[in-house]
């Protein structure tokens, strides 16, 4: 068993360009094939740049197959700017003493160019290359459908879930993903977070994963990020939390057709999103079964995503009880 895992976007799409000093991100870029899921086997608490000869990986290409293992190295660590504003950070990742590819601490957008601010090597705790865990409900949560509310743990696929923009939307797929005890004390990466109730939710909290995306509003994303809405990682508005001691943790998905903003508990919220990072921490099985109900709904989120900064200067002038959900 790995002692953690992440993913990489193939240096096959994105790439440094020596002439401008930016890193290239091609338009043609495609999650499901552009990507590679890097297995890592360690006996420290430590990413080191080079020379830890415990420190070994699987590399595995989006198919699952085994496309090389060895000692794994971050010989180079930069710092970027992206077009909209913001700061990017990029790792170059070996296996084998072979380049496959980066890791970029924020998703990226498709054509789009990072200048170089500055670089260098590092040693980095693991929990910087974990990515966060996919967006997931906690068990009966009461999902919005044509049916009136439901729990999660009943919906199936064909079900008419109710969607902001586009109404109500069938479901294409329903997943269920259960994480033992012993795993949820290695990392808190799969804790639960709980949202405190907002003025549309009649008094209701929602759980869901770290990873999972709430709706925001109001005029402050107006000036400084350009849209009236975004969606905000949970984790970013609260802690995660440990869940009851000895018990399992099981999180349920639901993917539309394409990624929708949907009302859970009250509160809206994203549907899972295969477009992006997040979809890549599911288990094989499960991203197989999930990606045989996709279409080209999943190219682009809802929803712009509000970056980790962005976010960090909101909660600190506004906030959390600051941030609500836009109806």
């Amino acid at each position: 068993m790995p002692t953690y895992s992440f993913y990489i976007i193939s240096n096959s799409v994105l790439s440094y360009n020596w002439a401008t000093s930016e890193f290239d991100f091609s338009a043609s870029y495609d999650h499901t094939v552009h990507r590679y899921r890097i297995d890592v086997t360690d006996d420290d608490t430590t990413m080191d740049s080079t020379g830890d000869g415990n420190q070994t990986a699987m590399i595995y290409d989006m198919g699952n197959n085994l496309i090389d293992s060895g000692v794994i190295e971050v010989p180079a660590f930069a710092t970027t700017t992206a077009p909209g504003g913001g700061t990017v950070h990029f790792d170059r990742i070996e296996v084998d003493g072979v380049h496959y590819g980066y890791l970029p601490s924020e998703d990226l957008t498709p054509g789009d160019s990072y200048a170089i601010v500055t670089s260098a090597d590092d040693d980095l705790d693991h929990t910087y290359f974990e990515n966060q865990s996919v967006p997931c409900f906690a068990p009966d949560t009461m999902i919005s459908t044509a049916r009136g509310e439901v729990s999660v743990q009943r919906i199936k696929a064909g079900d008419s879930v109710l969607t902001l923009d586009h109404g109500y939307q069938p479901v294409a797929w329903v997943g269920c993903w259960r994480i033992p005890w012993p795993t949820l004390m290695m990392s808190s990466r799969h804790w639960p977070v709980t949202i405190a109730p907002t003025s549309n939710s009649n008094g209701r909290a929602l759980t869901v994963s770290s990873a999972h995306r709430m709706l925001l509003g109001g005029p402050w994303f107006d000036l400084h990020v350009g849209t009236h809405e975004v969606l905000c990682r949970s984790g970013l508005m609260a802690p995660p939390h440990p869940p009851m001691p000895g018990k399992a943790m099981i999180w349920h998905h639901i993917l539309l057709p394409q990624h929708e903003i949907i009302c859970a508990n009250g509160h809206w919220t994203e549907s899972l999103f295969a477009g992006g990072h997040l979809f890549s921490d599911l288990p094989a099985q499960t991203q197989i079964e999930a990606r045989a109900a996709l279409d080209q709904g999943h190219m682009s989120p809802a929803r712009q995503i509000l970056r980790r900064h962005e976010a960090e200067v909101f909660f600190a002038r506004n906030g959390a009880t600051k941030a609500h959900c836009a109806a």
